[in-house]
């Protein structure tokens, strides 16, 4: 959590990352994947998800093994 921040009304720096951790608990025991997922930025979940399809997220199969298309050979 970012707390690059100073407050002067609301929830103290404590009770920020305690709401924090909380509100993360609570989201992973209703969505499992969370737990895998919630630490990956972004930016590589949708390389991960252009590169295997959405398919590749059912977690009952590992994405298939395809040969890299090389675009330029140096």
């Amino acid at each position: 959590m970012n707390l690059d921040f100073v407050a002067k009304e609301g929830m103290t720096r404590e009770e920020a990352v305690e709401m924090n951790d909380t509100c993360i608990k609570m989201a992973e025991e209703h969505f499992e994947s969370l737990k895998i997922w919630g630490t990956l930025p972004r930016e590589h979940f949708l390389l991960y998800l252009d590169k295997f399809g959405k398919e590749a997220l059912n977690g009952k199969q590992p994405p298939a093994e395809e040969e890299e298309k090389v675009l330029c050979r140096a």
